[in-house]
């Protein structure tokens, strides 16, 4: 991973593509070929007053590196003195982390003293080889290629990115399960600038923790992670003081930490809805409530642990996710009027294969509040259609997934279930209609194409099948 981040973080202090950044760092500087030094380097030369590189188009720190031109050491030393740069979020004094990409102080002020001092060019022989990196993949050819989702900048941009997969052989060794804390319910009042949300758990068996992934959106300052001991004691196992949604990353333990039955598991997030908030998206403040996107709040804490003995996987899966469960009815006792509420546990009750007290709360999700999200009383319209699709009741189903089409004609899945189910009531074509429609908005499972060709291939009637379209379908 460091090497994936190296090499994709040549603009290591360029300027940043958050707009509430572009206030601190302005200045536009012009790329100015010349070479380059290590941190050792510049630590080794400080005293000499001498540091290779009056315009240092390449400084490599450890596991990565920067470009930039000579004229842009005074942003060098201004995004690493106030640790904007390199990114890395987490406090390190207390917890060991793998891959650490933060700067010691020393090294902080070994730059700002070469800034002082003009860039004094030093000896050229001592200069050490830049990093060479492999061309392609670094681990070789890949088993398979995803295409990777970006965030948006605000203007068009040009991006081409993947993700390759490497398959063992072999089965894993160990299976991780992850552990999340945190709330499904969030109400934070404008001007409220010291909002706390606090979640707990406590292991019901001994388990190695391997790494923790926070998890908020763009009001929340400050991340807390900590483990109360059986004996009473407590571990910090992640500090974060100024949290940054734009840097959220997971973060690897140096090594695996090993924590007893018992032991609780805490989280405390603090939020600040004020208007001296840089990163708040609405000017004035507003109200904020629970929401897996942007336009709300959020806060996880996940983390990853391994059962110390493999056999007790069983026991922390069934604990973890009857807890789950409990956040999600939790969140309902506490505002049973929120469709997104009971949507939410709809959700995670039909995943857990509840179907029938799913669909309950679906229905509740759309009787509950009929000015909610189109996206999200379509997502209710959709989940009862494909449940009550499984118990037969065709028309029923039809009727859902056509208003959830009407609430968003750009559903695909919506598009092809209701392919499936005008295809059981002998609709043959207005089917494909649909199911077209669903592979022209990127809907392209190999196993309902093959479905939909044999079931077109093999109708009793006749008159029913659809030799040309059994072929654009086996084909696509």
């Amino acid at each position: 991973m460091a090497e994936t981040f190296g090499r994709k973080l040549e603009r290591f202090v360029l300027l940043p593509h958050h707009p509430h950044h572009e206030s601190a760092l302005s200045d536009r500087f012009h790329e100015t070929k010349a070479v380059g030094c290590d941190i050792q380097d510049l630590d080794k030369k400080q005293n000499q007053g001498e540091i290779h590189g009056a315009c240092p188009s390449f400084i490599h720190f450890g596991d990565f590196h920067c470009r930039g031109g000579g004229n842009r050491a005074s942003q060098i030393a201004r995004v690493t003195g106030s640790r904007f740069m390199p990114p890395w979020l987490p406090e390190t004094d207390e917890v060991q982390f793998a891959g650490v990409r933060r700067l010691t102080d020393k090294q902080i002020a070994t730059i700002q003293a070469w800034v002082d001092q003009g860039t004094v060019e030093g000896d050229p022989s001592e200069l050490p080889p830049a990093p060479e990196w492999t061309e392609g993949w670094q681990l070789g050819e890949t088993d398979l290629v995803l295409d990777m989702h970006m965030l948006p900048s605000g203007k068009p941009e040009q991006i081409r990115s993947s993700l390759g997969l490497h398959f063992s052989s072999t089965p894993p060794r160990d299976i991780p399960s992850t552990l999340r804390l945190g709330l499904k319910i969030f109400d934070i009042q404008p001007g409220d600038n010291n909002h706390i949300v606090r979640d707990a758990y406590v292991l019901p068996i001994d388990v190695k923790l391997l790494k923790v992934y926070p998890r908020a959106h763009l009001l929340c300052r400050e991340m807390k992670g900590w483990a109360e001991l059986p004996d009473g004691s407590l571990r910090r196992l992640l500090h974060i003081r100024e949290w940054d949604f734009d840097w959220q990353g997971e973060y690897r333990y140096a090594a695996p930490i090993t924590l007893l039955k018992g032991t609780t598991l805490h989280m405390e997030y603090t939020y600040d809805n004020s208007a001296d908030n840089v990163r708040n998206p609405n000017n004035p403040p507003q109200r904020v409530v629970y929401s897996e996107s942007t336009n709300g709040e959020m806060g996880d804490l996940g983390f990853q642990v391994i059962p110390v003995n493999a056999h007790e996987r069983t026991v922390l899966e069934s604990h973890a996710g009857i807890r789950e469960i409990n956040l999600y009815m939790d969140a309902v006792d506490r505002a049973p009027g929120s469709s997104r509420a009971h949507r939410n546990l709809g959700m995670i009750l039909a995943q857990r294969g509840d179907f029938k007290t799913a669909e309950k709360h679906f229905r509740r999700s759309l009787e509950a509040d009929s000015t909610s999200s189109s996206d999200g009383q379509a997502a209710a319209h959709f989940a009862i259609g494909s449940i009550v699709l499984q118990g037969g009741k065709l028309e029923e189903a039809v009727g859902h997934l056509k208003e959830a089409l009407a609430l968003r004609p750009d559903h695909a899945k919506a598009q092809a279930t209701l392919r499936l189910t005008l295809a059981a009531t002998g609709d043959t074509d207005a089917g494909l209609r649909h199911f077209r429609l669903a592979l022209q908005q990127g809907y392209e499972v190999p196993s309902h194409l093959n479905d939909m060709a044999w079931s077109l291939s093999t109708r009793s009637i006749v008159d029913a099948r659809r030799p040309a379209a059994v072929v654009e379908f086996a084909e696509a």
